[in-house]
C-alpha cells in the first residue's frame, strides 16, 4: 500500500491490527516473520500522530501522484480549524479561518487530479464484489475467537 501511496489503506490496516481481538495475540505477534514485523513498524512510524503527524505529512508532501491520503487527517484539520476559530469576529467574517479551511480543502483536491491506472482483473473484481455480501463477525465474536486462539494467561497469585 505504501508503494502505491495508499495511506488511507495503511491506516485501515493499522486500525484493524489495533483492534483488541488482534492486539492481544502476543504469541502470534511474536511468531510473525521479522520482515512482516518491520513492515508493520514502518507503517506505525509513518502514521504516528506525534507532532501533528509530522512524518506522514512530510511523506505526503514528497510523494508522486497518484495518491490516496488518509482522509482522517484532513477531517481532524478541518475540525480543529472550525472549532478553534470563530467564523464571525468583531461583527466581521473571519477570513483567516476561511483561508485556513480553503488550504485544507485544496490539499484534498490536489490528490483527486490524477487517478490510479489499474487494470481490472476479472477474477479479483468478482471476488471483491462477493465480499460485499458477506456478513462480517462482530467485535465480540472476533474477541471470543482470539481467546480460542490464545487463551488468557493465568495471572500469578498475589503475595
Amino acid at each position: 500500500l505504501m508503494k502505491i501511496n495508499n495511506y488511507n489503506g495503511v491506516m485501515e490496516i493499522l486500525s484493524g491490527m489495533a483492534a483488541a481481538s488482534v492486539f492481544r495475540l502476543h504469541k502470534t505477534w511474536d511468531a510473525l516473520d521479522k520482515k512482516v514485523q518491520e513492515m508493520y513498524d514502518e507503517m506505525v512510524t509513518l502514521m504516528d500522530t506525534a507532532h501533528n503527524s509530522k512524518t506522514y505529512r512530510k511523506m505526503l508532501k514528497n510523494c508522486n501522484p497518484p495518491c490516496l491520503p488518509y482522509i482522517g487527517r484532513y477531517l481532524t484539520d478541518l475540525t480543529f480549524t472550525e472549532d478553534g476559530h470563530q467564523t464571525i469576529q468583531d461583527n466581521m467574517v473571519n477570513f483567516v479561518k476561511c483561508r485556513q479551511l480553503a488550504v485544507v480543502i485544496r490539499q484534498i483536491q490536489q490528490y483527486q487530479q490524477l487517478p490510479y491506472n489499474f487494470t481490472i482483473v476479472p477474477e479479483i473484481y468478482q471476488a471483491l464484489v462477493q465480499i460485499t455480501n458477506v456478513e462480517f463477525p462482530t467485535e465480540e465474536e472476533l474477541y471470543r475467537t482470539s481467546l480460542e486462539v490464545e487463551p488468557r494467561e493465568p495471572k500469578p497469585p498475589l503475595a
